[in-house]
């Protein structure tokens, strides 16, 4: 996500909760230097870790709950020692894990009358399936 579009829905999300009662945050924030399976052609990325790393920071200020799943890279580690246990890497299952706990805490926020938002960040390579590029033709 470029900074004039964060910027952006950081603006839009204020406006919007300046017209309702205050929602409850989700943030899940996800950073994948590698390639993807079977792509192994594309390079090893440098930064979308700091970039994923970046994005928890500041959501986790306005957030009642963020996740961050990356690995981080040396560079990283050794600026942001501090982050150790709060980050998960990037599996399916860890996914699946974090959106299962974020969707548990907001449905507990829907039965209590506040309205859940969930933000999610993604930083690396990405793919189109088999099927979207199919139908994109």
């Amino acid at each position: 996500m470029s900074k004039p579009l964060a910027a952006l829905a950081l603006c839009a999300f204020a406006f919007a909760s300046s017209a309702r009662a205050e929602p409850a945050v989700y943030a899940l924030s996800i950073g994948n230097n590698l390639p993807l399976d079977g792509a192994e052609r594309l390079p090893e990325l440098r930064y979308a870790d700091d970039d994923a790393l970046r994005y928890f920071a500041l959501l986790e200020r306005a957030s009642a709950h963020a996740e961050l799943l990356t690995v981080l890279d040396d560079a990283t580690r050794a600026r942001h020692h501090a982050r150790g246990g709060a980050i998960h890497a990037p599996s399916v299952a860890a996914l699946r894990s974090a959106v299962g706990r974020i969707a548990q805490r907001a449905a507990a926020d829907l039965k209590a009358g506040r309205e859940p938002v969930v933000l999610i960040t993604y930083s690396g390579h990405g793919a189109r399936c088999r099927a979207a590029r199919a139908t994109s033709r």
